[in-house]
């Protein structure tokens, strides 16, 4: 439950900041973090964001799953993910491949639920 508030919130913050700019955004939701959901919070953000359409990609029922998918698809610089909402495991091994950031610089959080 833990992870799943966190991913809510970091999902939050980044859609309430400078992806809101956008009228397109591809969202990865790993099997396990509810992408049901994540649907319901991320359609209430659409009908509070006119013009902005969110898409769900959901993959891997498990960490290794989710992984290997990613890795191929950020490895070849697939620009199709803005944002991906998975478990706690890799975070370092992304950033460290430059895959994942702080988001810090985006501000505060809004909540959408």
């Amino acid at each position: 439950m833990r992870r799943f508030l966190l991913g809510m919130l970091v999902l939050g913050l980044v859609l309430s900041t400078a992806w809101a700019q956008q009228t397109r955004l591809r969202v990865f939701i790993g099997g396990q973090q509810r992408p049901d959901v994540m649907r319901k919070v991320l359609d209430i953000y659409e009908g509070q964001n006119p013009g902005v359409k969110v898409e769900i990609e959901v993959g891997g029922a498990t960490s290794d799953q989710q992984q290997q998918y990613l890795t191929t698809v950020l490895t070849s610089r697939d620009p199709s993910l803005d944002l991906i909402l998975i478990d706690i495991v890799r975070p370092a091994q992304y950033k460290a491949a430059g895959w994942a950031e702080p988001l810090d610089r985006y501000g505060r959080v809004k909540s959408y639920v």
